[in-house]
């Protein structure tokens, strides 16, 4: 039995399918050497300027294992039960668990409040030797490079901007562009994260000065240590103002108690 193999006919797509050869592309890169060295020469140049303008950059971090407050109710013993023979409720204050939980660090970390006040706090810089704000370093390092200015020359003017007068204050906090390009660089260069697992929270920060980094990372952890000593004062402080209230109303009960006892005995006597 003889085998027959059927040709199929060749569409108008499979004229068009381009061949290339292998010695076409080296003929072709024969001819084109030239072109190609000298695109390859402004190219090398190019990425060396952009190279050598570009900062060094230093990273300084911080590990540290939070504080976790137990439960206040396990710590109460029997102070819960003494209490409730008094009239006063302490199951509010036995929740155990502050507001300003451990996960939430790093949220604080990436405030605007605290980029505007780590921006004011004084570094000493390697480079410039001296002492000064953090924005003010800033600014002076975040000054357009050369290759930055020359680029700019090909690049469209800026879109106007409209200026508008500045109202009354409403008591919000209110930027200004400047501080909002501030607070906006310190929020990507300081970060905090958090680990669940093994419940440890990692500082670090990023400037072009090892310093300044160090500097920068020591600051923020005092401003979270500051942070969370004042919310836990002021948690403590409310909590002793409630208690002391819920003191002084029992005892104006027993007072109002003891009377009306008093009066009774000598009605029935």
């Amino acid at each position: 039995m003889a085998l027959t193999k059927q040709v199929e006919p060749k569409s108008e797509e499979d004229d068009k399918i381009l061949e290339i050869h292998f010695n076409d592309i080296i003929a072709f890169l024969k001819r084109s050497r030239r072109s190609i060295l000298i695109g390859a020469l402004i190219g090398g140049i190019l990425g060396a300027i952009y190279a050598f303008s570009k900062p060094n950059e230093y990273t300084s971090q911080v590990t540290l294992l939070p504080e976790i407050q137990a439960k206040t109710g396990s710590n109460m013993g029997g102070l819960s039960s003494l209490a409730g023979l008094a009239g006063i409720d302490v199951s509010s204050l036995a929740g155990g668990n502050d507001a300003v939980r451990p996960e939430l660090y790093p949220t604080v970390l990436q405030s605007v409040p605290f980029a505007l006040a780590i921006a004011k706090q004084p570094v000493f810089s390697k480079e410039y030797r001296r002492t000064e704000s953090l924005d003010t370093y800033l600014k002076k390092k975040n000054q357009p490079s050369f290759l930055a200015r020359f680029l700019s020359l090909f690049a469209g003017k800026p879109d106007s901007t409209t200026v508008y007068p500045r109202g009354p204050s409403t008591g919000a906090l209110e930027l200004t562009k400047q501080q909002e390009e501030i607070a906006l660089y310190i929020s990507s260069r300081v970060i905090g994260a958090f680990d669940k697992k093994s419940s440890v929270l990692t500082i670090s920060s990023t400037m072009p000065d090892p310093i300044v980094a160090a500097s920068t990372t020591q600051q923020a952890l005092k401003y979270l240590t500051d942070y969370i000593t004042s919310y836990r004062t002021e948690k403590a402080r409310l909590e002793v103002d409630f208690l002391n209230k819920q003191v002084a109303a029992a005892k104006q009960r027993y007072q109002a108690a003891e009377v009306e006892l008093s009066s009774y005995r000598d009605r029935n006597r």
